[in-house]
């Protein structure tokens, strides 16, 4: 179950988010909320996300999908000189080099107490390049409370460095080898069967579900009704009244009978040059606000 998640640096998510489950005092655990024993604490399993259009509600549903891509395909569907894909914020000269950050507290375990006898953390921070963090604890609850490192890995000079905690168990040294630097050790691990590191990948793989919205309506059909659009000027008038931060509308044509459609987006004294997203990029809401006629 999620307790947490955190994202930095993903879409328009530049600083440091995160999502907290954790329940309010004023909220009566009766069945409303779940105990975590072992940080001695309630959380809610169900959350709901509320903002104006162009908040980053969606980039933040991306940020929970692209955690799980990256577990599942970074060691199996990656080669050694491949990039990782990523989307760093763009609106200003430092992120799109800076690291993106992903990472969550979660349990194993269901509704009954004791299986929440394990709370993990695990996240990394990574470029296009290599994944240059990666970190894994377990915090669990015997006699008392205790936080446990299971690993942390490093990337420097394209060497991958992981310290292993004595809880650990397994063919880490091996899996430390295979590992490359655009691979998450997680993701090596689970592919080599280690015993331990499986099951944090089986959470990820058969329990971390993100369902995409999806549009109704092809971009380039989108594309299309803009070129036919008699009332251009009252459309733009329309998005800029709908307080997006959509100042202009940019058609660009490409080869002949392909159509693309580029929302240019210039950050008014704060960068001299045009920013122009990918439109699977935009929000949710922003895409259907685009299709309107």
């Amino acid at each position: 179950m999620l307790l947490r998640f955190g994202v930095g640096n993903h879409l328009s998510i530049r600083d440091y988010q995160e999502l907290l489950l954790s329940a309010s005092r004023r909220i009566k655990r009766e069945g409303l909320t779940m105990p975590v024993p072992t940080l001695q604490e309630d959380v809610v399993p169900l959350a709901a996300i509320y903002g104006p259009n162009a908040a980053g509600k969606s980039n933040l549903i991306s940020a929970l999908d692209e955690i799980r891509r990256a577990v599942i395909r970074s060691h199996k569907d990656l080669d050694a000189t491949d990039p990782i894909p990523r989307y760093p914020f763009r609106l200003d000269d430092e992120s799109p080099t800076s690291p993106t950050q992903f990472d969550c507290t979660f349990t194993l375990g269901g509704r009954s107490d004791d299986e929440f006898e394990n709370v993990y953390e695990y996240g990394f921070e990574y470029t296009a390049k290599e994944f240059e963090r990666e970190w894994l604890y377990q915090t669990v609850r015997k006699q008392r409370q205790s936080t446990q490192l299971l690993f942390e890995r490093k990337t420097e000079n394209g060497q991958v460095q992981v310290n292993c905690g004595s809880e650990l168990r397994g063919e880490n040294r091996l899996i430390e080898k295979i590992t490359r630097p655009n691979s998450l050790f997680l993701s090596a691990a689970a592919q080599n069967n280690h015993p331990k590191l499986t099951d944090i990948y089986r959470y990820f793989a058969k329990r971390w579900r993100v369902i995409p919205h999806e549009t109704a309506m092809e971009e380039a059909a989108v594309v299309q009704r803009l070129l036919d659009y008699p009332h251009m000027k009252q459309l733009l008038q329309l998005v800029q009244q709908a307080d997006v931060g959509i100042t202009d509308i940019d058609l660009q044509g490409v080869q002949p009978n392909q159509y693309q459609l580029d929302f240019a987006q210039n950050v008014v004294g704060a960068m001299s040059e045009i920013i122009r997203p990918e439109i699977d990029t935009e929000a949710i809401g922003q895409r259907v606000l685009d299709k309107l006629r």
